[in-house]
């Protein structure tokens, strides 16, 4: 059964609102993560609790119980001149910033880019199809329980989450 400190093993299929696919690790390897670690959303962990293996469920975690609403103030206007090797930048790029932010290129102007610093799953309810496919005690050699930097672990859209 899934619980706190358990090395948890799961089959996703990941939509949003709109019936696109986000993620789907149906046919590769499983979402390996250890429950109450922080390592997924805390709703998701929620939903997670008490399953057991070979258990499915579907759910719904609408946007603002998963990375937030899309805020229109992290779409940013950044000039040509604050930016590191501008030739090599790109409509659909991850970059960062002179000031650490990381964001999505949406927009390549003559004046420089438009950078969308939001979350790339922000403003998206989250539709989950889950399979419990191992349950376990961690063990020794198991990684210490460390959320992944910057999110959740289980986003295939490169944002690093």
């Amino acid at each position: 059964m899934i619980e706190a400190g358990r090395i948890v093993s799961l089959s996703i299929l990941l939509k949003d609102q709109h019936g696109t696919l986000l993620a789907d690790n149906r046919q590769g390897p499983p979402q390996v993560y250890r429950h109450g670690a922080g390592m997924i959303l805390p709703r998701l962990e929620q939903y997670l609790s008490g399953m057991c293996i070979n258990e499915e469920a579907e759910f719904c975690i609408p946007c603002e119980r998963a990375f937030g609403p899309h805020e229109p103030g992290l779409v940013l206007s950044i000039p040509w001149g604050d930016l590191d090797e501008p030739d090599a930048i790109k409509q659909g790029n991850q970059v960062k910033i002179f000031d650490g932010t990381e964001g999505l290129v949406t927009a390549v102007t003559a004046k420089g880019i438009i950078l969308d610093a939001n979350h790339p799953l922000a403003g998206k309810d989250l539709y989950y199809h889950v399979s419990v496919i191992d349950v376990r005690e961690a063990t020794d050699e198991d990684e210490p329980p460390v959320p992944f930097e910057g999110g959740y672990g289980y986003c295939e859209t490169g944002c690093g989450c």
